[in-house]
């Protein structure tokens, strides 16, 4: 049984999700709050294995709740934010960056047929996050490269190209933050986010780092600085230096796919791309950058004690496709010192040494 604790400041929004919830029978809800202040108390009182937690309420907002839950009793934390408030969704990147690993949208009221979609969302979500790993954090934390980690390659790539799923978006301001604003590599973003949500992210990004940070438009050139995969299309890399934003091809694939991000890369750059596979659920990413590692491309894994979910890692990492893995301020440090890199000699993998033979690739771009 899932012991859930509602945060909300409308009762109706509260009733709803109750209802909602108590339709299923792994869920249990414990009880609710209707300001931060409530949810600090009662995540305390009730021991719940998951809070959903609004944005804008009295007394303590949802940021500010989640940063004193994640620094007294660490509990995961699902945001729930209103889809068409652009500040609210920048808010909801904040919290995940404090904690918070998730965020979904708020529920359409009046609208049955959505809402019964809405409600199976939400118990999918609350049955998969409730076991993901959460750690006690330091409100005023100061975050700061460690030692620089030893030298995967004497060259520097290209371009990069990084998939990340749950806990994503903290790991990404994390490796992202300390790059100055005129990084001269190309740097392209797979980030599984609910539906919606991605321009937030392209803002919250944006807001944060001093790297530019764009969605990916269809058939834009390759630009220095961030490109974020939309949310409804894959991100591809063109032989012609251009973005490609392509339509899923069957109800499997995730959308945006790190392994149609990761084979494109591997196609145009071969072995002069980096390819990074953060934090995050299920094995996409996996068989895509083993297409890089395959051209002798550098593949870095987030490590197990710093991911939030150690499943696309975890996977790449069994299938002997990750060069090393590293903690999010180990891959920062990594990239601050990539373009001073010289040479050609490269780091063999697990496996031994990569062949290029018989791999097609173009780095003609």
């Amino acid at each position: 049984m899932i012991k859930v604790l509602i945060v909300d400041d409308s009762l109706t929004i509260r009733q709803m999700m109750r209802k909602v919830l108590e339709q299923e029978s792994a869920i249990q809800i414990v009880a609710e709050a209707e300001n931060g202040v409530e949810a600090v108390r009662k995540n305390r009182e009730y021991q719940p294995d998951l809070i959903t937690m609004d944005i804008v309420m009295p007394k303590m907002n949802g940021l500010e709740a989640t940063e004193q839950i994640m620094s007294d009793r660490p509990v995961p934390i699902v945001m729930v934010s209103s889809i068409t408030d652009s500040e609210e969704k920048q808010i909801s990147f904040r919290a995940m960056s404090a904690g918070a690993v998730w965020v979904i949208s708020k529920p359409k009221q009046n609208q049955l047929s959505d809402l019964n979609a809405w409600g199976s969302y939400l118990c999918h979500m609350i049955k998969s996050m409730s076991e993901v790993k959460v750690v006690q954090r330091r409100r005023s934390r100061l975050e700061r490269l460690i030692d620089l980690p030893d030298t995967l390659t004497k060259s520097s790539p290209r371009c990069i190209a990084i998939a990340a799923s749950t806990g994503g978006p903290a790991a990404l301001k994390n490796i992202l933050d300390p790059l100055p604003g005129d990084y001269p590599l190309p740097i392209f973003i797979c980030q599984h986010i609910t539906c919606g949500f991605v321009d937030g992210l392209v803002r919250w990004l944006s807001a944060e780092l001093d790297v530019p940070v764009r969605m990916a438009r269809d058939g834009e050139p390759i630009q220095t600085g961030i490109t974020v995969a939309p949310d409804d299309g894959h991100l591809e890399i063109t032989f012609r230096s251009r973005i490609r934003i392509t339509s899923p091809t069957n109800d499997h694939e995730h959308i945006p796919s790190a392994d149609r991000l990761f084979r494109s890369v591997a196609h145009v750059y071969g072995p002069d791309a980096l390819g990074i596979i953060l934090t995050g659920m299920g094995a996409d990413g996996s068989e895509g950058i083993g297409d890089l590692f395959q051209t002798g491309a550098v593949t870095i894994g987030q490590n197990e004690i710093s991911s939030v979910v150690y499943g696309m890692p975890r996977v790449a990492q069994m299938k002997g496709y990750i060069s090393r893995e590293m903690d999010p301020s180990e891959i920062s440090a990594y990239l601050l010192q990539l373009p001073t890199m010289a040479g050609t000699e490269r780091m063999d993998g697990p496996n031994g040494r990569r062949s290029k033979d018989n791999y097609s690739y173009n780095t003609d771009t």
